[in-house]
């Protein structure tokens, strides 16, 4: 009877054995995670993501002799920097984002007779402002061909405030000319594109 105890508590003893838990193990896995930011370029606060727009009413164009006005005069109705120039946001995802300007000359419709013209040059600015300061101006006149796309010397200021500012000066005739009445239009047009 001995013995068949000892079989019971062996075997008591062994099952005992097996329903205890076995010793925790610690597992590790891992998720990567990735993505990209491709070059794009926003505007903030303008007509939509990607276009801005102001307008610029310079009044009388002509001085009462019939000639230009002055230049100067001209150029602070327009507004300069600091001054009331027309200002605006964009920001780039790239390092380097490139303006090119295309500034078109104020006209009125018709043929001017001789000694007269119905066109008005300038020259129009882009000046950007940067992260660390003053980028590369994009100047074009209206007597030239559009400006290629430029680098603007680093990466768009992103602190909250405007960082284009776009002024015009240089306004002039043929020497002498005179104006002839009507409505004169003319446009700075702008293209920002992503750099490298």
């Amino acid at each position: 009877m001995n013995k068949y105890l000892l079989m019971a508590a062996l075997g008591a003893g062994s099952m005992i054995a097996m329903a205890a838990p076995a010793a925790a193990q610690t597992v590790s896995g891992n998720v990567a995670i990735s993505g990209t930011v491709t070059p794009k370029c926003t505007v903030i606060n303008g007509d939509s993501p990607t276009t801005f727009s102001a307008s610029r009413n310079l009044l009388e164009l002509a001085k009462a002799d019939g000639t230009l006005e002055d230049s100067s005069v001209l150029a602070g109705r327009f507004g300069t920097a600091g001054a009331g120039a027309p200002t605006f946001r964009v920001v780039c995802t790239s390092a380097n984002p490139n303006i090119a300007v295309d500034a078109t000359e104020l006209t009125t419709p018709g043929a001017p007779p001789a000694g007269y013209t119905s066109r008005i040059d300038f020259t129009a600015h882009v000046a950007p402002r940067l992260t660390t300061g003053a980028g590369t101006t994009v100047d074009n006149a209206t007597s030239g061909a559009a400006t290629a796309p430029t680098a603007i010397g680093g990466r768009f200021a992103a602190d909250g405030s405007d960082n284009i500012t776009v002024t015009a000066d240089t306004f002039m005739t043929g020497p002498g000319a005179l104006l002839t009445s009507g409505a004169y239009t003319g446009n700075i047009h702008i293209d920002i594109t992503p750099g490298s």
